[in-house]
């Protein structure tokens, strides 16, 4: 098993003095989508959400592609995705492994027979000796458009010691009319730096307001500012959520289900003043399959986009290979 430690950071280089990396994580199960979400034909020529994805990535700047999968689906993802990338970009695959576990949780025997991924915070571990240089983590099923990959570059570029980054949405363009979704609130303080995420795991529309189901119902404001999981850090960011990770594992409830997230990792850690957050906001639509009703708004929506001109009609042709 890997040992959690402090990854060793590399000399950085590439555009503008740095090697910038994309994680895309994509192990997730897609319970409510009921299947796996992350390879659905979207675009025109049947482009994945993950291709547009990357194809923003490359134009802003970035240079390495590692993809957080399933072992089992390396294969599957190879073929759909992956062959085609790498004539573009250096592609890394990461699997994420539900016994990638600290010290003694090894031989945890409840948590040796957990089946669900344990979570986006542990996506992120999982790729750890891969990650060398500043990296953008994203989901593989969410459309977040260029402006959102331009506006991290442009954080990354000028990052200080014991800070990240988060790109985060308007909460009303990020709601689907198909039912709740899971969304983080953020909390910002004074020059946009993040004073915490709160976990909301049903937000849904009645009528046209917006509210959140839970212990209590809460109205949210359209223009709440959400995180969508477009983080940016440097490898120091790895330790820290190692920290995380087993403090979680401690007072675990249910080895079973309970997940190890990273807006809540990254939250605690501001909490702690560990590390310092800054925030951006991106003025781009998303577009994201939460249900399959979705399904069709995406295709729509990246169609619009395409006969604007903001995307080739075939994404890949007549780009130069690497």
């Amino acid at each position: 098993m890997k040992t959690y430690m402090k990854s060793r950071c590399k000399p950085m280089n590439g555009r503008d003095g740095k090697k910038l990396t994309l994680v895309v994580m994509a192990a997730g199960m897609g319970s409510r989508f009921g299947g796996l979400k992350q390879l659905e034909p979207v675009g025109p020529e049947g482009e994945f959400i993950l291709e547009y994805s990357v194809y923003d990535a490359m134009r802003s700047g970035f240079t390495e592609l590692v993809i957080i999968i399933k072992e089992e689906n390396r294969d599957l993802f190879h073929e759909a995705i992956g062959r085609k990338i790498a004539k573009f970009m250096e592609v890394k695959y990461v699997f994420q492994d539900t016994k990638d576990l600290p010290g003694a949780y090894t031989e945890n025997e409840e948590c040796r027979k957990r089946q669900k991924p344990w979570g986006t915070g542990h996506a992120v571990l999982a790729a750890r000796d891969k990650l060398n240089h500043p990296f953008m983590v994203i989901n593989a099923d969410d459309f977040y458009g260029k402006e959102t990959f331009y506006e991290m570059v442009r954080m990354l570029s000028d990052l200080p010691d014991g800070t990240g980054a988060l790109v985060s949405f308007p909460l009303e363009r990020t709601m689907s009319r198909s039912g709740g979704v899971s969304r983080g609130i953020l909390t910002i303080g004074d020059k946009g730096i993040l004073s915490g995420v709160a976990e909301h795991t049903d937000i849904r529309y009645h009528g046209e307001r917006i509210l959140s189901y839970g212990e209590k119902e809460v109205e949210l404001q359209p223009d709440t500012r959400v995180s969508m999981n477009v983080w940016g850090f440097s490898p120091e960011i790895l330790p820290l959520l190692s920290d995380e990770f087993e403090q979680f594992l401690q007072e675990i409830r249910d080895p079973g289900k309970d997940e190890f997230q990273l807006p809540t990792a990254v939250s605690h850690l501001v909490r702690n003043g560990r590390i310092r957050i800054l925030t951006g906001t991106s003025t781009e639509k998303w577009y994201g399959i939460t249900y399959k009703e979705d399904k069709e708004k995406v295709k729509q929506g990246i169609k619009e986009q395409t006969e604007k001109g903001r995307y080739p009609k075939k994404l890949w042709e007549g780009r130069d290979a690497r």
